[in-house]
């Protein structure tokens, strides 16, 4: 067995998600602000497929506190909310209740497979890491969910600046590694090494990891020509 072995985790849509995602967040706010126009999910998704940091994950972005992170987002939600037909006004006042909304602790939820794997993946000697893009409250969503202190380190881009699949955001991980070995470069301590990441986005996560250097695994669906897993219950089986 290698003599350090760490699995970098996707953290939504692989081992958490908000139900609905944003666009359901951005039709509730419309739903408790302005019933009368019935707003649904689906109306509000085609006007969410760009705009997030992570749809230009070439750009980076530093030192933006919490509210400035958020405050990038506004003008996002306000087109999506004009684009389902609010006025302006109205639209630029529901885009600030999106942030409260989405991170509404009920909303989030574990899967049913993700504490018993990342259980059984630490009894086999796997070190966890965290590798997400995400908003600035992901530690309190962890906290919420059961998986605070679980990892051995957390990557978030709302922090570090760097969405996936940028090499730098994959870079910064495999910085930690070497500085946590005490060694001079990853080259000194590759032979050594076993790393996976683990993700349920093609590009952002399996691609990326690839393009970086790393294996990936596709998880909770199936694309030809990469290694995939429906459930994390089958990843001890692929990795092991």
């Amino acid at each position: 067995m290698p003599n350090y072995r760490y699995l970098i985790w996707d953290f939504d849509g692989t081992l958490a998600h908000r139900v609905g995602g944003w666009s359901a967040a951005l039709a509730a706010v419309a739903a408790r602000h302005a019933p009368e126009r019935l707003i649904s999910a689906e109306q509000v998704r085609p006007f969410l497929q760009s705009g997030f940091p992570w749809h230009a994950p070439e750009c980076a972005h530093f030192d933006l506190s919490p509210d400035e992170w958020w405050e990038e987002l506004c003008p996002l939600f306000m087109r999506a909310f004009r684009g389902v037909g609010l006025p302006s006004d109205q639209a630029r006042d529901l885009a600030g209740l999106v942030r409260a909304e989405y991170l509404l602790p009920a909303a989030w939820q574990c899967f049913a497979d993700t504490l018993p794997a990342l259980e059984l993946l630490s009894a086999r000697g796997w070190q966890h890491i965290l590798l997400s893009n995400h908003v600035p409250e992901l530690p309190e969503l962890l906290n919420r969910l059961d998986l605070n202190g679980r990892f051995a380190a957390m990557f978030n881009s709302a922090d570090t600046g760097y969405e996936k699949p940028n090499p730098h955001a994959f870079r910064n991980v495999l910085n930690w590694i070497v500085r946590g070995r005490r060694t001079g470069s990853l080259t000194d301590i590759s032979p050594l090494l076993e790393i996976w990441v683990i993700g349920d986005n093609l590009s952002s996560d399996v691609i990326g990891a690839q393009e970086a250097g790393l294996r990936a695994v596709l998880v909770r669906q199936r694309e030809p020509g990469f290694t995939c897993c429906e459930s994390l219950t089958e990843l001890v089986d692929v990795i092991d």
